[in-house]
């Protein structure tokens, strides 16, 4: 069974709670995330948002096309991003934490991730702007104190708690559409097997298709469940716990052959200034002691095969 965890209780510090994210993570690196507070209609306001948005022409949607811009935001279309250098069978927009380059920071070679999102025409989705920015706010506000039960579960040194960790996370987000195609069977990989990049992602889900593994092996479904999100730990999570808690391998899958699907992750990144270090307080070795903005920049590289950066 996929652990349940309760936010509320982790924010408290009940036992229980770190108990069952303790084991998740070791297990899984995946839990369900119940008791966040969040009233049901601003994720069912997203998702309605993100339903009218994918049902636009194709043509409009190009409009905010991620190959036109050079910071790996806007619309990627049916097959067009790479997972393990598989194309993905859907299509999704992308958006990213606004901002611009720290003051006094020198120049980097991710200096690209900082930006504005594009957003489609308010005559063309009423409302989208102002419900996305919302639920934007709602998110980061959980994935900071989802930062702070994380540490606290792993009873850190204090002589070693670094102050990235109290720094703004970054985050990516993207809203993705498994529409359906035409000769695709039940059973179909639409996304292959992977882990994410990031620290977690809070990912919310209104429709069956994800699979998660089991530390042992065995691949198991993550149904969606009301009013939760599932939280999967990522790569930079591994690395940061020195192996404590697992990157959550999961996948996704054609359900049948004409079901449809909608997913909303929220990827959360350290600050993309800082240098990962584990919770011993020395940097994690698979980062070679680059900065966590050049990591992603990398990873996102190879996601999105973009041509030379716009003029």
């Amino acid at each position: 069974m996929i652990p349940v965890v309760s936010f509320y209780d982790l924010v408290v510090r009940r036992g229980d709670a770190v108990a069952n994210l303790r084991r998740a993570g070791r297990e899984w690196g995946l839990f369900y995330l119940e008791d966040t507070g969040i009233p049901r209609e601003v994720p069912e306001q997203v998702m309605t948002m993100s339903n009218r948005f994918f049902a636009l022409p194709e043509e409009r949607k190009r409009e905010l096309s991620l190959d036109d811009r050079d910071d790996f935001r806007g619309y990627v279309g049916l097959g067009e991003e790479l997972t393990n250098g598989k194309p993905d069978m859907k299509e999704s927009l992308e958006f990213a934490q606004d901002g611009e380059r720290p003051a006094g920071a020198s120049p980097q070679s991710f200096d690209r991730l900082y930006g504005a999102n594009p957003w489609p025409e308010e005559s063309s989705v009423p409302g989208f702007q102002s419900v996305l920015r919302g639920y934007m706010e709602r998110i980061e506000d959980i994935a900071d104190r989802m930062m702070d039960a994380l540490v606290d579960s792993l009873e850190v040194d204090p002589a070693h708690r670094d102050p990235q960790w109290s720094a703004p996370l970054h985050y990516r987000t993207r809203l993705i559409h498994y529409q359906k195609i035409e000769g695709l069977a039940a059973g179909s990989l639409r996304v292959n097997e992977h882990t994410d990049l990031a620290l977690f992602n809070l990912l919310r889900i209104n429709a069956r298709g994800l699979e998660a593994k089991h530390a042992s092996g065995e691949w198991a479904e993550v149904p969606p469940r009301p009013d939760s999100w599932v939280v999967i730990l990522g790569e930079l999570c591994e690395w940061w716990t020195r192996g404590e808690y697992s990157a959550g391998v999961h996948r996704v899958r054609q359900v049948t052959a004409d079901a449809e699907r909608t997913s909303m992750p929220f990827f959360f990144y350290p600050n993309l200034q800082t240098t990962l270090r584990s919770i011993d307080g020395r940097l994690a070795p698979e980062t070679e002691s680059r900065r966590c903005g050049e990591i992603l920049f990398r990873r996102l590289e190879g996601v999105h095969p973009h041509p030379e950066p716009v003029a």
